[in-house]
């Protein structure tokens, strides 16, 4: 029976995949996300009276050389007398060992309604500043490479490029996102929005037209 089920889901998630016109992989997902609550759902800042503060790190292909490492840091604590709870993080992303990186510093603030006897639920909202920065220098460029020696000549010596550096090689935004659970004693169930602006972060200051800012996300938990 079990062995069936694993089946069934293996087919199912492999034809919900085919199904989809493209997929946008945008943010750092933590495998024990469980210890990163506020990362995935506004809504879960304030789970418990006391302070709750989580350290997280992540290595994601670690065989290649710092591909994608990931490290956060977070505090979040409920104030039951005003049905509250507030949260803070802060996030550093590295691609590509240093290529691109994204620190992020987010303030989070819940609110708790009481349904009946048996559910709740909560509201989150998100509001996060950010700055991605690009190493421009070591980006390598189409007009770059050579047909036979690829992008450094037999002398040692990288080919140059046409491309022009941008004044700032970062760019900072504003990011919003919103999170919403309702849950009992035994069961919950929960849904966040993130990125509902959908910010720009392009360096490049002719990107208008191409630069569609970054997709919202949509995450269902249970």
């Amino acid at each position: 029976m079990a062995s069936a089920v694993v089946r069934f889901l293996l087919i199912f998630s492999l034809l919900s995949v085919l199904g989809l016109e493209s997929i946008v992989a945008q943010d750092p997902v933590f495998s024990q996300f469980y210890a990163a609550p506020i990362h995935l759902n506004p809504a879960f800042a304030g789970n418990t009276d006391d302070p709750f503060i989580s350290v997280n790190y992540r290595n994601q292909w670690p065989q290649l050389d710092r591909a994608y490492v990931t490290y956060a840091i977070s505090y979040d604590q409920a104030f039951p007398k005003y049905n509250s709870g507030i949260g803070v993080s802060v996030l550093k992303d590295e691609a590509g060992n240093g290529l691109i990186e994204n620190t992020r510093f987010s303030l989070v603030y819940m609110y708790r309604i009481k349904i009946n006897d048996d559910w709740s639920a909560k509201a989150g909202i998100e509001f996060t500043g950010a700055q991605i920065q690009y190493d421009w220098g070591r980006l390598i460029f189409p007009d770059q490479l050579d047909d036979i020696y690829g992008s450094v000549s037999p002398g040692g010596t990288p080919y140059p490029t046409s491309e022009t550096p941008p004044d700032d090689p970062s760019a900072r935004y504003f990011d919003v996102s919103f999170g919403g659970l309702a849950y009992s004693r035994s069961f919950y169930l929960g849904m966040s929005i993130k990125h509902l602006n959908t910010p720009a972060q392009s360096i490049l200051s002719d990107a208008a037209g191409f630069d569609n800012g970054l997709p919202i996300k949509y995450v269902v938990q249970g």
